[in-house]
């Protein structure tokens, strides 16, 4: 399991995509931090406004990670090498959970620190503590709809089409009339939820949300693996 952990985020590491998805993320956060401004009361949260809509990212992000593997028989090879389904799987979807969270959460580090410096604005640290549990397990929650998406699809041009939909649904959900509604439910939702301070229920009600998407989405993606013909 350690060994696979490894490989997969040296090939992460050394792969071309995921440098550019990053700084693909930072220049689209970026460029939407200049319009959510005037929305918000302060920076922290004119970072957030705009996050559920990267959901776009890890649309292209998934693709490229997941049925690249599928499509070039990696997988089968993992498990001719020895190695136990469920560890192949369990390696495979840690690794992209946590370049998720690195993608979509990174960003919004660097403009805390820099749009701080040139906006003049301090954010009050209590402020990003109070939200941090409900970020972080709603971004990992999103990249377990990516795994789920992934594992069920798996081609590449069936992949993009069920990503783009979800994409698609997540955007007409986040801004109709159900919107804070959605939004409260929606793991990646929280964000513009928290953005807008209509936040009224505890974080433990938004991380346990967020908790219950990922273990359907693991258990769905689990199956879809198991029963997967890798060869």
């Amino acid at each position: 399991m350690i060994n696979l952990l490894k490989a997969e985020f040296y090939k992460l590491l050394h792969s071309r995509y995921f440098p550019g998805l990053c700084l693909a993320q930072l220049i689209y956060s970026t460029t939407m931090l200049r319009d959510s401004l005037p929305k918000t009361s302060n920076l922290f949260y004119a970072t957030l406004w705009y996050l559920p809509f990267s959901y776009l990212i890890v649309v292209v992000f998934m693709v490229l990670y997941f049925a690249n593997d599928y499509e070039e028989r990696t997988l089968f090879l993992y498990i001719t090498a020895g190695n136990k389904r469920s560890s192949v799987f369990l390696a495979k979807t840690i690794t992209f959970v946590v370049a998720c969270l690195f993608i979509m959460i990174l960003p919004i580090v660097l403009q805390l620190m820099i749009g701080g410096w040139i906006l003049k604005e301090t954010v009050d640290p209590a402020l990003i503590r109070q939200y941090i549990g409900i970020l972080l397990m709603g971004q990992a929650a999103t990249g377990m709809v990516g795994v789920c998406l992934a594992n069920l699809f798996k081609k590449t041009g069936n992949l993009i089409t069920a990503g783009m939909i979800t994409f698609i649904a997540i955007v007409i959900a986040l801004n109709g009339k159900a919107a804070q509604l959605l939004s409260a439910v929606i793991p990646i939702g929280h964000a513009f939820r928290i953005a807008s301070e209509t936040i009224t229920e505890t974080s433990g009600y938004y991380m346990g949300i967020s908790a219950g998407w990922i273990v359907v989405m693991g258990i769905l993606a689990l199956i879809a693996f198991y029963r997967a013909d890798l060869k």
